[in-house]
């Protein structure tokens, strides 16, 4: 059943579409708009508050629309249509595979992230979290929800001010710096990965083995044979497409980007997987393949967490899906339990509250 997480006005139960249009009389858009809004890209709260108090609505059909040209309302049927193309069957979509859900890896509690920005003072406030073996963790969440920041902060990367506690497998640890969560066996797949997760002037082989060097490493020696063959294994396994693993990742599709940044944490042997927007700008292909290797990490009995708007991934490919809002959890669910309008409903709803 459907957890309701938020602890802002007492108990609360999901809304429905009554529900949505009391909260505010003069809402133009429809929950299924909302729901293609959400499932586009990015919602801002201003478009979101400027649908809910009735202001003039967007015209989806406007090829010149400014909401169309930057979100991409076509996204999923384009995705469809290119799978119908290329033989697939739809059900290859979100192959979600079975893996067995065993005790937490991650636990954080009183989790609380200072905003570098304007407006509310926390990005996080007071997060309750656990990721357990096995498990593939969504957390969904507007623009300005604090998803991001959560990802972030998780991996010591976050420039605002971090309270609480974390514990891996028990034990009480610290992650103040990127540095620390890589010795505590956590790994982060960047949204903007061409900014923060790999260096597009160096080598296949330099990025993948960027966070695992000290396994290659031994009296300040590299073990550049023991290295190449780990990186050329990878490169068979998750099928990156490139000429020789001395190819600059500049040359790559963004798949084959994304496929090296994220043999780069396998080599490191991380035990928790933090994924933001994992398969955004990659191809057809690349994309099955990426849902293939979150599989097998879940399978091999380790944690993922998958941070994305791309609202049909995390309900087609999460074994339970967390929304955020304003900073907190709100709502919980359990994989097939939620349409992507009970999510959308959920990640709005606070929103609609304060407009």
């Amino acid at each position: 059943m459907p957890r309701d997480l938020s602890t802002r006005g007492g108990a609360r139960s999901g809304l429905d579409t009554e529900a949505v249009r009391s909260s505010a009389p003069g809402l133009l858009l429809s929950p299924s708009d909302l729901t293609e809004y959400v499932a586009c890209e990015h919602l801002t709260q201003l478009e979101l508050r400027v649908a809910r108090c009735g202001l003039e609505r967007p015209r989806l059909d406007d090829p010149q629309s400014d909401l169309i040209r930057r979100k991409g309302l076509e996204h999923e049927a384009d995705y469809l249509e290119r799978l119908r193309g290329e033989g697939r069957d739809i059900i290859e979509m979100y192959p979600k595979a079975s893996a067995k859900v065993g005790e937490p890896i991650l636990s954080v509690r009183d989790w609380t992230v200072e905003s570098t920005g304007a407006g509310r003072v926390h990005a996080i406030k007071n997060i309750h979290l656990d990721v357990r073996s096995g498990e593939i963790l969504g957390v969904f969440g507007l623009l300005g929800s604090g998803a991001f920041d959560l990802a972030r902060s998780l991996f010591g990367a976050h420039a605002g001010r971090v309270s609480g506690s974390m514990q891996i497998r028990g034990q009480v640890i610290s992650v103040m710096t990127p540095r620390d969560a890589i010795h505590n066996g956590i790994a982060y797949v960047p949204a903007e990965r061409k900014r923060d997760g790999l260096i597009e002037a160096h080598s296949i082989e330099s990025n993948m083995t960027l966070a695992a060097l000290n396994r290659f490493n031994r009296y300040g020696i590299l073990n550049r044979y023991a290295e190449l063959q780990r990186v050329q294994q990878y490169v068979a396994s998750l099928k990156v497409k490139c000429g020789s693993v001395e190819q600059p990742m500049s040359q790559l599709s963004g798949g084959n980007q994304q496929k090296v940044v994220a043999a780069k944490w396998l080599l490191s042997e991380a035990e928790i997987f933090i994924l933001e927007e994992p398969t955004r700008g990659v191809d057809v292909n690349a994309r099955i393949d990426l849902y293939a290797l979150v599989n097998e990490i879940a399978t091999a009995g380790k944690a993922v967490i998958i941070v994305s708007t791309d609202l049909p991934e995390v309900l087609g490919m999460c074994d339970r899906v967390l929304v955020m809002c304003e900073g907190r959890l709100v709502r919980e669910w359990m994989h097939g339990e939620a349409s992507e309008e009970d999510v959308m409903i959920s990640a709005a709803e606070e929103y609609s509250e304060g407009a």
